[in-house]
């Protein structure tokens, strides 16, 4: 007679913790997903995975195009849902959930203790800095999926007999971040440094693992033709340049607190980092293990510093990948705490997960990006109000007209006419305002051309216009001495004046 068997209770509760983080991690992701507006980069999402499949697959190769994979997953994703803010952020809460899940199982295959990994995915579940990227309409949150997807198959790889469909994985998965992000190839040099700093695994498995490095310059030759050049000319990005501390900084401060300022932000970062170094430093895991997060987490901002130096590329998200590193790290540091503090560390622990549920809520009822949504809405609604009629001059009696004929005044209401501060924002203003428009681009002055010239273009370019809306956002990037709204304010009346997160609203009466 067969007797049935249950797992016991210490077998389940890991699988249970896991089940309720992953619950959690999707229910903070998808509460308010619509609250933000669409900002510039959520809408060149929607423009760039426009057109038609072939064109998007051809596109993967297209110089310049940074994320071409996600753009033509994005673009099958819309057929399906629309392309309202919630539909289209939807796919990023999924690629955020979904890294909940493999930082579990990376950490456990990386040979991380239970209660590590699971303390680590505590935190990536409930991170705001994760959270934002995960309610974004960009490929950050895949990308960091795919990122640990790649590393889980790579440590199976490694320490599997039977290796070469791990290594199938690995290779592809790999692959594929290079379609979704432009930084992504600097991971590779990670696994290559990983092999260098265990040497008895790269001995046993040379061949999978020189092989499978070989094997990404196939993949990796189409972009290398149009981003070897950019490199070697010194291409301008546009992006600042961050001295290698500033960069580090502003790391840790996103990783730590998230997206919102916080009075004690210092204070949390320097736990944080506290609890990074002692995962690193102090005997918690296995030197091997903490030389690989170490590397994974230093070697790419090295990097990208290193690169800047030539071609600015720097911006947090950026280098998303290497965050599971870092709160590895952190994970480790609270579990070695816990052991030598009886339980200390679990109590620090709870109030980490207690800040990130909580700043999580605050940034997920902050308005942050630029508002166009309320900015469109705001001057839809100022043109669709109904204008009192100015009095009409009596009529002169007509005594010998044995009757009069009344004919409704029949006004023509010309279109209204907005002029965007920069013109790129045009997008994103035409997603949020349906009424048509005449648009008028706004002058880029900083190429250093006086003022008198900036008035004579103006003058040509309202010619005719009576009412104007200037739409303005990220103005110093076009026109830094605010010569066109000085110009404005010389040649017309201000009738009106509101601002928004990011986004501010002027409507002048032009005097011709």
């Amino acid at each position: 007679m067969m007797t049935e068997t249950r797992p016991t209770a210490k077998r389940s509760f890991p699988a249970g913790l896991l089940a309720a983080l992953l619950l959690i991690a999707f229910a903070v992701r998808v509460f308010h997903l619509d609250f933000q507006s669409l900002w510039r980069d959520e809408v060149d999402a929607i423009r760039f995975s426009g057109g038609t499949l072939p064109q998007l697959l051809h596109d993967l190769t297209r110089a310049g195009h940074n994320g071409p994979l996600y753009f033509a997953i994005l673009h099958l994703w819309r057929r399906s849902t629309g392309d309202s803010e919630f539909a289209l952020r939807y796919l990023s809460v999924l690629g955020g959930t979904l890294m909940v899940a493999l930082t579990y199982a990376t950490g456990r295959a990386l040979r991380l203790k239970k209660s590590a990994a699971l303390t680590t995915t505590a935190l990536i579940a409930t991170a705001p800095y994760l959270l934002w990227y995960s309610q974004e309409a960009k490929m950050y949150s895949w990308l960091a999926s795919l990122v640990l997807l790649a590393i889980f198959a790579f440590e199976r790889a490694i320490h599997r007999e039977k290796s070469a469909g791990w290594w199938a994985l690995f290779i592809l998965t790999t692959s594929l971040t290079f379609y979704t992000h432009i930084l992504s190839p600097l991971m590779v040099g990670v696994y290559g440094a990983w092999a260098l700093t265990d040497r008895r695994l790269a001995r046993r498995k040379w061949r999978g693992l020189l092989l499978s490095l070989a094997m990404f310059t196939l993949p990796y030759l189409p972009l290398l033709r149009w981003q070897l050049p950019l490199l070697k000319n010194g291409f301008q990005s546009g992006h600042p340049f961050y001295p290698l501390p500033k960069m580090v900084g502003l790391l840790l401060h996103f990783y730590s607190v998230g997206i919102l300022r916080w009075g004690w932000a210092n204070a949390l970062i320097g736990v944080m980092l506290a609890l990074a170094l002692t995962g690193l430093l102090l005997p918690t895991a296995p030197v091997r293990l903490r030389a690989k997060l170490a590397l994974w987490w230093l070697l790419p901002v090295a990097a990208v510093y290193l690169i800047s130096l030539r071609v600015t590329v720097f911006e947090d998200r950026y280098l998303i990948y290497i965050l599971p590193a870092f709160f590895f790290s952190v994970g480790l540091g609270i579990v070695w705490l816990a052991e030598k503090t009886r339980g200390w560390g679990w109590g620090l622990l709870a109030v980490l997960l207690a800040f990130n549920l909580w700043h999580s809520y605050r940034q997920e009822n902050t308005i942050i990006k630029a508002d166009f949504r309320a900015a469109a809405e705001y001057i839809r609604r100022a043109e669709t109000a109904p204008q009192p009629a100015p009095p009409l001059p009596r009529p002169a009696p007509l005594p010998d007209m044995p009757f009069r004929i009344y004919l409704p005044l029949v006004e023509n209401h010309p279109l209204p006419v907005v002029m965007l501060q920069m013109p790129y924002l045009q997008y994103t203003f035409d997603y949020y305002f349906e009424p048509p428009f005449k648009k008028l681009d706004g002058l880029w002055t900083n190429d250093g051309r006086s003022a008198a010239e900036v008035g004579a273009e103006m003058t040509q370019l309202t010619k005719g216009v009576s009412s104007l809306w200037l739409v303005i956002a990220e103005e110093d990037q076009w026109d830094n001495r605010h010569l066109v709204r000085q110009w404005l304010n010389e040649h017309a009346t201000l009738q009106d004046k509101q601002f928004f997160v990011g986004v501010s609203v002027y409507r002048y009466n032009l005097r011709q």
